[in-house]
């Protein structure tokens, strides 16, 4: 056992059911008994971080429009589904203070990361603000800031674990600031997915968390070779395979 707690995370909270990254969706995740919620951030031309996915409104507002060119207020009016708004990370992290959120900083250009901490420093949310990103040049900013809160880790440090050899991993990686390697089952032919790897990237001391499962038997399945954690998107499905792993 790693001895990191298992988690389910709501994946932009519960869109089998809600509209993605609104607060009903992350409210609805909350009560279906999600331990944390996995969301993105974008910035508005005028400063405004925002919960969003895309670096554009045309898939889930039908605006195709580009977040980082428009201001709040006009963002603010347009429809994300239901007739929900899109949130503002200052509000979500305000609506829900006990929740622990995995946040994705998705806009490289311009960069975020000083805004995404001095907000998260101001609301005293570093504990419960995990920075991640698919993108190594926001990883590399997040660690030369010096955020003290937990951090993610890079692509090209995952592609650089999976082919070194465990015993030299465990010397190799910097194992500080409570890291997460959070992946897919698999990454075209590579397995992620097998009791070795898990094992692996626990003994970096890092968590293990795999997205996005939406099977509770392959979210067992995982939990059973000792992942850490599972970012769903039906989280009314999902939970009750992880709550029986944790009864068992």
């Amino acid at each position: 056992m790693s001895g990191h707690p298992v988690l389910l995370y709501g994946h932009r909270g519960a869109p089998a059911e809600c509209p993605e990254n609104t607060v009903a969706s992350f409210e609805r995740a909350l009560a279906l008994g999600v331990d944390a919620i996995e969301t993105d951030i974008h910035m508005t031309s005028d400063g405004h971080l925002i919960v969003h996915h895309d670096a554009t409104g045309a898939r889930t507002c039908g605006v195709d429009a580009a977040v980082r060119t428009l201001p709040l207020a006009e963002i603010q009016t347009w429809d994300a589904g239901g007739g929900h708004q899109v949130p503002t990370f200052q509000e979500v992290l305000e609506r829900f203070p006990d929740t622990f959120f995995n946040v994705d900083l998705k806009q490289p250009d311009p960069p975020i990361v000083s805004h995404a901490m001095a907000l998260i420093a101001r609301m005293g949310a570093t504990h419960r603000v995990r920075l991640a990103s698919v993108q190594d040049v926001t990883i590399r900013r997040i660690r030369r800031a010096g955020y003290a809160g937990p951090v993610g880790i890079a692509k090209h440090e995952i592609l650089r674990w999976f082919f070194t050899p465990a015993a030299v991993a465990t010397r190799a990686f910097w194992r500080g600031k409570q890291r997460a390697l959070q992946i897919p089952t698999h990454a075209g032919p590579l397995r992620l997915d097998t009791g070795s790897r898990i094992e692996k990237g626990n003994r970096c001391g890092w968590r293990v968390d795999f997205w996005t499962i939406n099977d509770p038997d392959e979210a067992t399945r995982l939990l059973k070779l000792g992942a850490d954690g599972i970012m769903t998107d039906d989280p009314a499905l999902v939970a009750p395979a992880v709550r029986a792993f944790r009864g068992h």
